[in-house]
């Protein structure tokens, strides 16, 4: 429902809606209320999402453990191929001993 405010700003704010919700109409014609609802979820899924982001810091560090757990794996196989190899540091073959 679009209120009346004294402000100039929200009045073109307010302005804006009706427009949008006018654009909205024109474009989805009955499929309007199905539109406005999935933005409506999606709006509050978002804000969901944002809070237990925010809150939930226990569970990205959960999600994020496997990322540094390959992370380090990772460095440390370089680092022994590295040992291996005897810290040969050129692209060009090697003669056999």
């Amino acid at each position: 429902m679009l209120r009346y405010d004294q402000s100039p700003a929200q009045r073109r704010d307010a302005i804006d809606q009706r427009q949008a919700m006018i654009g909205t109409i024109a474009d989805y014609r009955f499929l309007t209320p199905h539109k406005i609802a999935a933005d409506e979820r999606r709006q509050r899924a978002m804000a969901h999402a944002a809070l237990s982001g925010a809150t939930g810091g226990s569970a990205v560090a959960f999600r994020q453990w496997p990322v540094a757990l390959r992370r380090r794996l990772g460095a440390a196989l370089v680092e022994v191929g590295t040992r291996l190899q005897g810290n040969v540091a050129g692209l060009a073959p090697q003669p056999e001993p």
